[in-house]
């Protein structure tokens, strides 16, 4: 199941308790509270798995790290309970 996604961050507030926050797109919690704010910078994209969204965002991690495995940085997003996809595929 693709779902689309609006991706928010990075240098949230503290209160954002993450690097970025993912939602789904035209989530009306995106127009409410601090995140609207932050939320004129985000960007959207398509995602079958959380991980799809880390491999969109920290795209030149591979390049940069060898050690890197995809799901090294899940914990830098926080997914809001809009979102409904498995971490990755073999979940």
């Amino acid at each position: 199941m693709t779902q689309r996604l609006t991706i928010v961050g990075p240098n949230l507030p503290s209160q954002a308790n993450a690097t970025f926050h993912v939602h789904a797109a035209g989530c009306a919690d995106l127009k409410r509270g601090w995140i609207a704010r932050y939320a004129r910078d985000a960007w959207d994209m398509n995602a079958d798995y959380l991980v799809d969204v880390e491999a969109d965002v920290y795209d030149f991690v591979p390049d940069e790290n060898p050690d890197y495995t995809l799901g090294d940085y899940l914990d830098d997003f926080h997914f809001a309970p809009c979102v409904h996809l498995p971490a990755s595929p073999t979940d």
